[in-house]
């Protein structure tokens, strides 16, 4: 009888629609990370997932990124921390929260946590180039909504 309960329950709340969701994400925080900003910034929030306060970026527990796009199947990790404040910046400036003007700031403070994660000097200009060139294109694409059955 519980089983049955459980199964009309289950089925009471399927209503046959799609499943919408985002894809391309790797990683997941287990606990909210806190990064203080060398730069001035104005508050500003996604959705709660990403906050400034007080030159504070504070990232959520349960915010998806992808990593550092390096070419590899998975992000090193010394690049994680990098990629996950870098990937934050870009949203909050995609979500129109911050200018298009502190995406310079956002790259260079990539590079800077790259370094102080002891990346090679040499990959992380290359990575700093590389979000330099790369980066408006990855500030306009944002990530559609797909449906699955």
């Amino acid at each position: 009888l519980r089983h049955r309960r459980e199964r009309e329950q289950a089925n009471h709340h399927c209503d046959g629609a799609a499943v919408k969701y985002k894809s391309g994400y790797r990683y997941k925080l287990d606990e909210a990370y806190l990064q203080t900003l060398p730069f001035e910034v104005f508050d500003a929030s996604v959705k709660g997932w990403v906050v400034i306060v007080d030159h504070k970026l504070a990232v959520a527990n349960g915010y998806a990124w992808d990593g550092a796009s390096t070419g590899l199947p998975w992000t090193p990790k010394a690049w994680l921390r990098p990629s996950l404040v870098h990937d934050a910046l870009y949203q909050l400036i995609r979500e129109g929260q911050l200018p298009m003007e502190r995406r310079k700031h956002a790259d260079v403070l990539f590079y800077h946590l790259l370094r102080e994660n002891h990346v090679n000097p040499v990959l992380a200009t290359v990575a700093y180039w590389a979000v330099r060139v790369a980066g408006n294109y990855c500030l306009r694409k944002g990530r559609a909504t797909k449906e699955a059955p």
